[in-house]
């Protein structure tokens, strides 16, 4: 009956352990020094631009521009904010009208390409900003600062856990029972 038990519960560790892994970032962006890329012109962002998001995404498929699993902590600017995720590049794309591989360039929106993005430490690769008429402003400086994500163990790393104080248990009890048998024995 107990190997049983044991088994059922190693089986479901490794269905669980299959399941899709979600990965959770916060991003801290400041950035500054726009220089004009394109365009006509116009008015520069007021710098320093700062942004502030939360993401949680599956790294096994794309992702079309979405607000799901998107938080905004804080921005600067008055723009919408969406994402979308490229698999194959790895590369997050953050901006008002964001596809997995690029960004649109109206008038009154931003962009922000993030490589290695289910790395540990994702890398920022750039960050443009669209003027009013259009212009397309390029940060010239940035800092980038990757939060910690969630500290919740997942499904499979509970059930582990909960494995392993079972099973010491377990072990822990049967010698407890052993211990007179032997005792009565004479060892």
């Amino acid at each position: 009956m107990t190997f049983r038990m044991l088994a059922a519960a190693v089986a479901l560790a490794a269905m669980t352990a299959s399941a899709r892994a979600d990965i959770t970032h916060t991003f801290f962006i400041e950035a500054s020094d726009f220089t004009l890329d394109a365009g006509p012109g116009g008015e520069p962002p007021a710098e320093p631009v700062t942004v502030s998001l939360t993401v949680t995404f599956d790294p096994s498929k794309p992702i079309f521009a979405t607000t799901s699993g998107l938080t905004v902590n804080a921005f600067s600017l008055p723009f919408k904010t969406e994402f979308a995720y490229s698999m194959i590049a790895d590369t997050l794309v953050f901006g008002t009208d964001p596809s997995p591989a690029a960004c649109g360039v109206d008038a009154d929106s931003w962009c922000a390409f993030v490589a290695d993005a289910s790395d540990a430490f994702p890398i920022l690769k750039s960050l443009s900003v669209s003027s009013d008429n259009g212009g397309v402003w390029i940060a010239q400086h940035t800092m980038f600062d990757v939060g910690l994500g969630s500290a919740v163990p997942e499904p499979s790393t509970w059930t582990l856990m909960l494995l392993g104080v079972g099973a010491a248990a377990w072990r822990f009890r049967r010698g407890r029972r052993a211990a007179p048998l032997g005792a009565a024995l004479g060892s």
